[in-house]
């Protein structure tokens, strides 16, 4: 059953049109569809076909979320209710759309929560899609130490990271950074 409402009208949802489908063979593996709040449609956000209510993984997971250039993205990694430190997610801009990263310390279930708001709007993100993940892998080897950390200028400025992509670099070593800045106003607060 499909429910509709005029744009400005307020009030209930009513139904619109009511389909019949026949079904002979289910998906057994299928276990719904990600959990979505009105603000991922307000915002306009889609993402790619075929993400479910839960994907299975080995011990890291990749994720596109399209968003419009006016709309920001950050996300956060749980395990039975209680947020993980930020180390274990990395988000950032490319185009139209934002990459999402995930790395997961041991096997378990996990939500990937994303959370959105309009660019130069004051106040925090709110949720916009959640996303579980069954880890089946061992933990990451202990030389990973989480993804780097960014901060709002690198946001703002649509910058983006191809390496090194891990936030601990090992004593004494020599590390190529791959960045590229669109707005090309480097400055040391941004390396």
């Amino acid at each position: 059953i499909i429910f509709a409402k005029g744009a400005d009208e307020a009030g209930s949802y009513k139904g619109a049109v009511t389909l019949v489908y026949e079904v002979s063979q289910g998906e057994p593996a299928f276990a719904g569809f990600p959990q979505t709040f009105p603000a991922f449609f307000d915002y306009g956000l889609s993402l790619p076909p075929g993400i479910g209510a839960i994907t299975r993984v080995a011990d890291r997971a990749s994720l596109l979320v399209s968003a419009p250039s006016d709309v920001a993205l950050t996300a956060s990694l749980e395990q039975g209710g209680s947020r993980l430190d930020d180390k274990w997610v990395f988000e950032q801009r490319s185009g139209g759309r934002y990459e999402i990263e995930a790395a997961f310390p041991g096997p378990g279930k996990y939500d990937l929560i994303i959370f959105a708001k309009r660019r130069g709007d004051a106040g925090s993100y709110g949720s916009v899609v959640t996303l579980g993940y069954e880890v089946s892998a061992a933990p990451i080897p202990s030389g990973f130490a989480g993804f780097p950390k960014t901060f709002q200028s690198f946001a703002d400025r649509d910058a983006y990271l191809y390496a090194p992509k891990q936030g601990g670099l090992s004593a004494g070593s020599s590390v190529a950074f791959k960045l590229t800045d669109p707005k090309k106003n480097y400055d040391k607060a941004m390396i």
